[in-house]
């Protein structure tokens, strides 16, 4: 081997050592396509790996699960082998939930965490959500709360054959929320920003309770819009992740 292809083969895997993996939890009825506009808008030392949950996406027709616990433990188990290397966690509401359970189960098997937790739309786990009812709601009312919440589209919503095969599933997700129990724990330490929409209804109290699962301060950050803000601002999010990430690649 040559001089020149040695030099090429240290700094490709020293390309690879940089990559950083950003692992991203689905919100309630969402799937790995949910954070498919992502791509492209981050740097190229990341790759987006979204995650599927059971009963939709590529894993259609697999029983739904709707134990947040067994759900995360699902998602641990097909991840756990790929957390050798630079990752980084994004959930967006119940995804939120998800990520900093399976953070707990890392950090209980002695696994290095991720690098920074990324947390939008989520109240912190602490807080005793007062709605419990939304997975047994008549499916008027449960349609009603979707356009509300502007996160399903409209083709879904106005099409009864999708209804169907939708309706099961944020059902499932609602009740796996609603039926959490928080296990009070020591703080992590782990670094996290938490972004929030100004005119969702989690209440800016609720979301900087997750300054108490870490013992790092964590950075809020708040954007226009409800409880979808996301899709709005993904460009500057893709922005904010690419600075926080970036910061720890050499020169």
């Amino acid at each position: 081997m040559s001089k020149q292809d040695l030099r090429v083969l240290m700094r490709h895997e020293m390309d690879k050592r940089d990559m950083v993996t950003l692992f991203c939890f689905p919100f309630a009825g969402g799937s790995s396509y949910s954070y498919r506009d992502l791509h492209g808008l981050t740097g190229d030392f990341i790759e987006i790996v979204p995650l599927e949950l059971q009963g939709r996406g590529r894993k259609y027709g697999t029983p739904l699960l709707t134990n947040i616990h067994d759900i995360a433990a699902g998602l641990y188990t097909g991840i756990k082998d790929k957390l050798s290397a630079r990752y980084a966690f994004w959930g967006h509401s119940m995804g939120g939930w998800l990520a900093y359970l399976i953070i707990k189960k890392i950090i209980a098997e002695n696994i290095p965490p991720p690098e920074h937790f990324f947390i939008s739309g989520c109240e912190a786990p602490s807080v005793d959500t007062s709605r419990r009812d939304r997975h047994t709601l008549p499916k008027n009312e449960l349609m009603a709360l979707l356009r509300k919440y502007n996160g399903c589209p409209v083709e879904v919503l106005e099409n009864e054959e999708l209804m169907d095969m939708f309706e099961p599933i944020i059902r499932a997700d609602f009740k796996a929320v609603e039926t959490y129990i928080h296990e009070p724990a020591a703080p992590l330490n782990l670094p996290m920003t938490v972004m929030r929409g100004l005119q969702e209804e989690i209440s800016y109290r609720d979301v900087l309770k997750w300054q108490e699962e870490t013992v790092h301060k964590i950075k809020l950050l708040q954007f226009p819009g409800a409880h979808f803000f996301i899709y709005d601002h993904l460009p500057e999010i893709g922005r904010i992740i690419t600075d926080t990430l970036g910061k720890n690649i050499p020169g």
